[in-house]
């Protein structure tokens, strides 16, 4: 016999008993339903986390932060001492960022200190939980090629000590303001508090002098003099010579091509320094996701598991049922391998009816969840987001595991039908 001989008869054995095949599929459908909108999310936020990457175009970059790796650090325990492998903090001076910059290939570096603004107000409101970033102007602020991308209104920052910052758009929509243009060269009061003294909290009066293109890297934050960040964070530590104790944060190391960035990484890395690029970083990302994908995918397995049981009881009575049918086939000449096929064709068959109908239900649930996402949460009309994604390759990985699963769960029916006796099976009541 063919396999569309098989085919034909598996869904003619089907359609007999309709009651039972719907049942089955659903089963089946919600297995298959449940991997589509799982895995969905997990490729959806995948894509979605890589296309912000790319966006700001960061795959030149290098981050430096201030450790070096060791393999022989001891630690005192109170059975002795035991050895560890561990980062060590290494001080970035001023004359480590000259010389990164100084390497061949660098078109630009970024010196930084981070300081998180426990509130900021400005035109009568306020906002908790701000960052800023401080920036040596000995440095590079913009890695862009275009003014576009930058200051929207207003002006750079003039001054190494002065008390002026730059503003990103998003702080304004998040509080709110829509007039915003109109506080340009008007004050904003940045307060940091130190644990140790809740009561007496750092608050300084800050000029606006420009505001930063909501689409920047920069687009949330409070840009400011590396002095105006290093006051702050030594205040919210307690620590007056922080800076000269721990150096820069971060510096960011900008290559002027995409070839050249992993050689600049090893020279930075050689002078001892912890030295990531985006596309280490990307790596990690895809390899947490793949653990991520896979832990989501087996819940749906698990469900899809127990629907081939389904399968497998259905096939099992419908051997039983078949008896005579059996005997019959195996009397006009169908061999062992036919009837066993047979069997296991019209299992494949309810994984792929199943599959489908899972397939058709997960499309539409990641279709509501994504139009759900991007109207109460996203509101950007002008771009949809596709957090649930459904890709060709998930559709037709989902189906084709619905079918050796069930194929599978039809194994011992089949095999069973196929070592029937024919001369026992004639005479079967």
């Amino acid at each position: 016999m063919k396999i569309f001989d098989f085919i034909k008869l598996s869904f003619k054995n089907l359609k007999k008993r309709r009651l039972r095949m719907i049942l089955n599929m659903l089963a089946i459908g919600i297995g298959t339903t449940l991997i589509m909108v799982m895995l969905g999310f997990g490729f959806g936020t995948q894509n979605y986390l890589i296309e912000e990457i790319k966006k700001y175009d960061m795959f030149n970059e290098i981050s430096v932060v201030p450790f070096k790796k060791s393999d022989n650090v001891k630690i005192g325990t109170s059975t002795g001492e035991i050895t560890e492998k561990r980062e060590l903090n290494k001080k970035i001076t001023k004359d480590d960022v000259r010389a990164f910059k100084n390497i061949k290939g660098v078109s630009a570096v970024r010196a930084t200190v981070e300081v998180v603004f426990n509130e900021i107000r400005m035109n009568g409101k306020n906002l908790k939980f701000v960052t800023g970033l401080g920036y040596d102007r000995d440095f590079d602020l913009w890695f862009d090629n275009g003014k576009d991308k930058r200051i929207i209104l207003g002006r750079e920052i003039s001054g190494k000590d002065s008390k002026e910052v730059l503003i990103g758009e998003k702080l304004f929509e998040i509080m709110k303001i829509k007039n915003y243009k109109e506080l340009l060269d008007k004050e904003v009061e940045l307060i940091v508090v130190n644990p140790n003294m809740p009561n007496l909290p750092l608050k300084e009066k800050v000029k606006i002098v420009g505001i930063i293109n909501g689409k920047s890297i920069f687009s949330d934050v409070i840009v400011m003099p590396l002095d105006l960040a290093i006051k702050f964070k030594e205040y919210y530590l307690g620590d007056e010579n922080y800076f000269e104790k721990y150096g820069y944060e971060a510096v960011y190391v900008r290559a002027e091509s995409f070839r050249e960035v992993k050689d600049i990484a090893k020279k930075i890395k050689d002078m001892g320094f912890t030295a990531t690029t985006f596309q280490e970083a990307l790596d990690d990302l895809n390899k947490y996701f793949r653990i991520f994908q896979g832990i989501l995918g087996g819940f749906g397995a698990i469900v899809l598991f127990v629907a081939g049981l389904g399968v497998m009881n259905t096939m099992i009575m419908a051997v039983y049922e078949r008896v005579k049918f059996i005997g019959l086939l195996r009397a006009l000449g169908a061999s062992q391998k036919d009837v066993r096929n047979l069997f296991l064709v019209e299992s494949g068959c309810l994984g792929f009816l199943g599959g489908l109908l899972g397939v058709f239900i997960g499309s539409g649930f990641n279709y509501l969840l994504n139009l759900f996402i991007n109207k109460a949460l996203i509101k950007d009309s002008s771009k949809f987001v596709r957090i649930f994604s459904v890709s060709p390759s998930l559709i037709l990985g989902v189906i084709l595991f619905s079918i050796i699963l069930s194929c599978m769960a039809g194994f011992y029916p089949a095999r069973r039908a196929s070592k029937l006796d024919p001369v026992e099976a004639l005479r079967y009541e």
